[in-house]
């Protein structure tokens, strides 16, 4: 594998390293074993340039998995088991560790760059194999595909293979505390209270799809999930491939700025509405929103541009892309247009799973739904694929009454349609739609409340 042979020496080619980061994180192990957790989070063993550096780690991930101690004598005594004490230093080497590590304050930067250099290391190493293909007459279209295998590592140095039991058990009774003493969702918010409950909020691995037909707000309802996850939990990779990025920018200004869409695109504003596009453009500055707006983008060009944001950012907390029918496939297959689609949606709920990020996709319906007296869409209206519902971790319609019937009840109001659901319930969940700023937001429970009010004044 590539990732196995990153790892071997080639004086020649000076590869990167840094043998102080990787004792630097070692050592902060040893002192306080609290930091384990943060530090498999970031690194594997394999991602340590020197072996005994990596058999070390191995060993203290073993320990800990057994649920033990982790600490200079059980470490040492795991080692010993595995016949490696004596190859990696002994006893001796172990407790320098700790005496060459006076804090462990900095253990996630450490190991952030241990990470970064077996990045490095393999993507070098992917790149020369590439070469010596191009040499041998391969094809472009086989090297690009060499070099796809290759962003798993660009992307993630802690993707690995099975994952034990004994693993799993402390990472997800960790999970399960942290929700029940924050008593909030464990995954990036859309922003929409009713929403959030019903999907428990989007988290890493899994494909979320959102369809619906023209004029319903896909594209508004995009940018304030992307916005609010921007805010609160990192970097945001938007891919817009219906609308040019500065497009992109300008309604998303415009909802923030609470001015009307339409005067806005004919430049028919006030004065005031443009001083509060000036506030809504300096709070939008400060967001780590990322667009790709490329023509013809495909999944590999995709995953190259997540591996960037991510090398920029040191995270990434959601992928969005606008819309999937128009993104690419990286094969030259000559199947037909639905084989294509599906296996782009394929594509990207693998992509999901490596980075460990929430994909969310818009995705266009058929005109069925048009057709039909009851107009709301259904998990048959999904163009082009039936792939995309198998491989979508959650399916959400957007419907608002409204474009149908000028006349109807619910104006003001659209329903999120949560067809499906891997882990969680299906169901509506209704908000308010805000259709001169092009945004939705929570609904007031406002019989409710005035019923609670009337129970406590008596009345």
């Amino acid at each position: 594998m590539v990732a196995d042979r990153a790892l071997a020496r080639r004086p020649a080619e000076r590869p990167r390293s840094d043998l102080t980061a990787e004792q630097s994180v070692l050592g902060a192990v040893l002192l306080d074993p609290a930091v384990l957790a943060e530090v498999r989070s970031l690194v594997r063993p394999e991602a340590f340039y020197s072996p005994a550096h990596a058999h070390v780690f191995a060993a203290m991930l073993e320990v800990a998995d057994r649920g033990e101690p982790v600490d200079v004598v059980t470490v040492s005594d795991e080692l010993a088991r595995r016949e490696r004490l004596n190859a990696v230093g002994g006893l001796q080497y172990l407790g320098s560790l700790t005496d060459a590590t006076p804090t462990t304050a900095h253990v996630a930067a450490h190991a952030r760059l241990v990470a970064e250099h077996f990045q490095a290391r393999a993507v070098a190493l992917a790149l020369r194999e590439q070469l010596a293909a191009i040499d041998r007459g391969e094809t472009i279209d086989a090297v690009r595909s060499g070099l796809a295998s290759t962003l798993d590592l660009c992307v993630s140095a802690t993707a690995r293979g099975p994952k034990s039991y004994a693993e799993l058990a402390g990472q997800w009774l960790t999970q399960t505390e942290e929700a029940m003493r924050s008593g909030v969702i464990t995954g990036v918010s859309t922003g929409w209270r009713a929403v959030d409950e019903m999907l428990g909020g989007l988290r890493g691995g899994q494909m979320i799809v959102i369809g619906a037909r023209p004029r319903m707000g896909k594209t508004a309802c995009s940018i304030a999930i992307a916005e609010h996850a921007a805010t609160d939990h990192g970097p945001v990779l938007k891919v817009s491939l219906e609308m040019q990025a500065l497009e992109l920018f300008g309604r998303s200004a415009g909802g923030r700025g609470r001015v009307d869409g339409s005067r806005l695109r004919l430049g028919r504003i006030s004065e005031d509405e443009l001083a509060d596009l000036y506030v809504a453009c300096e709070a939008l500055r400060k967001l780590p929103i990322e667009v790709e707006d490329t023509p013809g983008l495909t999944l590999l060009d995709l995953a190259v541009s997540a591996a960037r944001i991510k090398a920029k950012y040191g995270k990434l907390a959601l992928i969005e892309i606008d819309y999937l029918q128009l993104l690419q496939s990286s094969s030259k297959s000559e199947g037909t247009r639905e084989q294509e689609v599906g296996e782009i949606s394929r594509g990207l709920k693998r992509l999901a799973k490596r980075l460990d990020v929430p994909i969310v996709v818009l995705a266009q319906l058929n005109r069925a739904c048009d057709i039909r007296t009851e107009h709301r869409p259904q998990l048959s209206d999904l163009r082009d694929s039936g792939a995309i519902e198998q491989d979508a971790d959650a399916v959400v319609f957007l419907y608002r009454d409204e474009v149908y019937d000028k006349d109807s009840a619910d104006k003001g109001i659209a329903e999120f349609i949560i067809a499906k659901q891997r882990n969680g319930p299906e169901g509506t969940v209704r908000l308010a739609w805000e259709g001169k700023w092009m945004r939705f937001a929570d609904l007031e429970p406002e019989r409710d409340a005035e019923d609670e009010w009337n129970e406590g004044s008596g009345a």
